[in-house]
């Protein structure tokens, strides 16, 4: 079971490679060629385009994904209703964004951005939906393929953008260029796969109804993920603090590859084993996924800790500085998201969806009230701290409720805080005037690897 997860995790995670490094590619680029006052307004009117695409979502994907995995034969009806549904959706999340776009005091070519993020966000939405049908029945090399494709359209266009003319709109126009090619690509392999099925107009109904729960999570989580530079920008924050914020945030999600794609792969299979009588072999599917994300994501944390100012200096450049601190706040989030990640994907594998969105309502109340308390008073180092907190918030609330339906694997742990612990101590050592960030972090990392690989062999040794 476990080799079956990691086979579709694998998959998405090649994927995921790809899409975080042209991502952050094309975030570094950007960054360099509009500087800290300039990507704050590109962080700001990306933001928007976020929200767009998230209210055109509808909680589809994830909906259709979770039920062509419990009753397969109906994957290719399910397929082609949900997307006939999803353009309806979008049509009125851009009519709702149009009606909105006045009351964010956009200038003119940054509500033009704006817009054009939200054109983009819509058609990624799109190509979700179309590649849930591969996440569903278990083929996540053909969303690896797709989504790799979409991502070096995204860094091509991007580089013609830099070239002619670097411009906020620019950046933009290229964002969404690539969003309509990857659309094409992925409804052209869901054609060739799974001919189209003309939806029914009660199937519309009774999948609207059920997509409900994941619509209301995916916005939920926007606000507590996005929404505080958009208040970043309502308290009068200035563009070059919300662009060091926004710098740091992207670096600190960058580990969400190596977990979201596990979480992703693990759902499938977890589901197969919800009944009460198999619950000895969903807790080790449990112990076994969560033991691993810990041990992929601690590097990361390390570094941002250890090092944050080496680490903004040599992916944005000048300009930056203010964002070192801003990382090292926010330098437990991979363990916390990478938690929330795996304990959500055996929440929903388990039927509780609606408990997952009584959870981010909370969250969401929460982060929404820490942010308007403490950005006025810390700017974005009061949304660093609301974003930890509300992360601790989310892990807290999910723990209890799996725990309650099928109880917790934990994943031996003395072995990674050693390594953690080895790690600290060994950048620690390294004297501050020879040290710059780089000599630290590569002192951490390697002496965590090494530890890491001790542990293993010796793991495997005793198990044999």
């Amino acid at each position: 079971m476990i080799n079956r997860v990691l086979r579709n995790a694998a998959s998405l995670a090649s994927a995921q490679i790809v899409m975080k490094f042209a991502g952050l590619l094309v975030t570094i680029l950007i960054a360099r060629s509009l500087h800290a006052d300039g990507f704050g307004r590109f962080a700001a009117t990306w933001s928007f385009g976020m929200l767009v695409g998230v209210l055109a979502d509808g909680g589809l994907a994830y909906f259709v994904a979770l039920e062509v995995a419990r009753v397969p034969r109906t994957a290719r009806r399910f397929a082609w209703t949900a997307l006939a549904l999803r353009g309806i959706v979008c049509l009125v999340g851009l009519a709702i964004a149009a009606a909105a776009l006045p009351w964010l005091h956009f200038d003119v070519l940054s509500a033009l951005a704006a817009m054009t993020f939200a054109v983009s966000a819509v058609l990624d939405g799109v190509t979700s939906q179309a590649l849930a049908y591969y996440r569903g029945v278990a083929q996540m090399h053909v969303e690896a393929k797709v989504v790799s494709y979409g991502r070096v359209l995204l860094v091509v266009a991007t580089g013609a953008a830099l070239l002619l003319r670097p411009t906020v709109l620019s950046f933009a126009t290229a964002q969404a260029i690539a969003s309509a090619a990857t659309v094409a690509i992925a409804l052209a392999t869901l054609w060739k796969d799974a001919r189209p099925v003309w939806p029914r107009l009660r199937a519309l109904r009774a999948m609207t109804v059920g997509a409900l729960p994941f619509a209301a999570t995916g916005l939920l989580t926007y606000v507590f993920f996005r929404i505080d530079t958009l208040l970043l920008r309502a308290f009068g924050i200035a563009d070059a603090a919300i662009g060091a914020y926004s710098a740091a945030y992207r670096i600190m999600e960058a580990p969400r590859t190596a977990f979201g794609s596990i979480a992703a792969g693990v759902l499938p299979a977890a589901t197969s084993l919800r009944h009460p009588s198999m619950r000895s072999d969903f807790r080790q599917l449990a112990a076994t996924t969560t033991g691993i994300v810990l041990w992929m994501v601690v590097p990361a944390v390390l570094v941002f800790a250890l090092a944050p100012g080496a680490l903004i200096g040599l992916i944005f450049g000048h300009g930056f500085s203010s964002a070192a601190v801003l990382l090292m706040v926010l330098s437990p989030m991979p363990i916390l998201m990478a938690l929330d990640a795996v304990l959500g994907s055996l929440l929903n594998a388990l039927g509780g969806q609606r408990k997952i969105t009584v959870v981010f309502a909370i969250c969401t109340v929460v982060n929404v009230a820490l942010n308007v308390w403490l950005i006025p008073r810390y700017a974005a180092l009061g949304a660093s701290i609301a974003t930890v907190a509300t992360e601790l918030v989310e892990l807290t609330a999910f723990a209890v409720l799996v725990g309650r339906k099928m109880g917790i694997g934990i994943p031996a742990l003395r072995g990674l805080l050693l390594a953690s612990a080895a790690a600290a101590g060994a950048a620690s050592l390294v004297p501050s005037n020879l040290a710059s960030g780089v000599a630290r972090m590569v002192a951490a990392v390697s002496v965590y690897a090494s530890v890491a690989l001790v542990v293993e062999r010796r793991r495997r040794v005793a198990a044999a």
